[in-house]
């Protein structure tokens, strides 16, 4: 080789180090950006959840001083009534004392419900399992078996399945519902709980 060909070749090798130099550079920024980017959506979603979270917490907050005058002034009204019953009355007593446990257990389900949303407020921590829906309305029924057996109300369960959910929050939706469909149904009254798949995912439990 010539002195000119020799100057060429390292001219040459001089810039393929840098071209693989800038290429290597180029691919980390890549990674880089899809990092953040991916931090960014995680971030976005996070941020959508608290406000959704927050609209929740306004809207029952909101609503609160209502829902807790009604079942106090359900139980002072109840309380006025046993009062004045007569003694001997004893199905006009059961019926009274029943209201009175009835707002009591509505008052105090509020009161829960706002200190979820302050621990969800303040601490977050969604954690997904498997849990069994036949278990879980099992749960909620034996909870207020006690009404379900002074109401006579006759219970139909069709569920199957699992759900992949978190478990206090599930619970505490479920037994929600159920049991205000207790609550609020008649004397001899009926309740339907059933589950059925509208995805392969996918179950919709309904409570009627």
């Amino acid at each position: 080789f010539h002195s000119t060909d020799i100057n060429t070749l390292e001219v040459f090798s001089l810039q393929v180090a840098i071209a693989f130099q800038q290429s290597n550079t180029n691919i980390k920024m890549i990674s880089m950006l899809r990092e953040i980017n991916q931090k960014n959506q995680i971030l976005e979603k996070a941020q959508e959840l608290n406000v959704r979270l927050s609209q929740t917490k306004d809207a029952f907050l909101k609503n609160l001083s209502y829902e807790l005058k009604t079942p106090l002034s359900f139980i002072h009204g109840f309380s006025e009534l046993l009062q004045s019953t007569e003694p001997n009355n004893i199905e006009q007593i059961h019926s009274h004392v029943e209201s009175i446990y009835l707002e009591s257990e509505k008052l105090n389900d509020l009161l829960n419900d706002l200190l979820l949303i302050t621990n969800l407020e303040t601490e977050l921590k969604i954690k997904k399992e498997e849990l069994s829906i036949q278990q879980i309305v099992d749960f909620c029924l034996i909870k207020i078996q006690d009404v379900i057996n002074r109401k006579k109300i006759e219970i139909n369960i069709t569920v199957a399945g699992n759900v992949q959910a978190d478990k206090i929050l599930f619970v505490k939706a479920l037994f929600n519902l159920i049991k205000n469909a207790v609550y609020y149904n008649k004397r001899n009254g009926k309740l339907d709980i059933f589950s059925e798949k509208i995805q392969p995912e996918k179950l919709k439990t309904t409570v009627k």
